[in-house]
């Protein structure tokens, strides 16, 4: 059975590779690709900091065209990187929507 938990967090870039670097010297590890978002105009890496629990480093995919909406996050706004947002792991997502509300 799937744990309840923190499952990510989602630190986003206006520049990809400057953050993948700096992030790299300050964890000592380096951030391992993900991959792109076709349609979204992104692309991530990543970094584990634990069991079950990573950073997404996302950013702009200079290898897509610019997306017809904005990409997520603002990132097309971003002059520094920063933390955006978290992600949280449950077995029954739409259940815990519903219990929300």
């Amino acid at each position: 059975m799937m744990e309840r938990g923190l499952d990510h967090l989602v630190y986003a870039t206006p520049d990809l590779d400057a953050s993948v670097e700096e992030l790299a010297e300050h964890f000592g590890t380096e951030p391992v690709a993900g991959g792109a978002h076709p349609g979204w105009g992104t692309c991530n890496a990543l970094v584990g900091l634990g069991p079950g629990v990573y950073l997404e480093i996302i950013g702009p995919d200079p290898a897509q065209p610019d997306p017809e909406q904005s990409r997520p996050f603002l990132i097309d706004d971003l002059t520094d990187a920063r933390l955006v947002t978290w992600a949280y792991r449950h077995p029954d997502p739409e259940s815990l929507r519903e219990s929300l509300k």
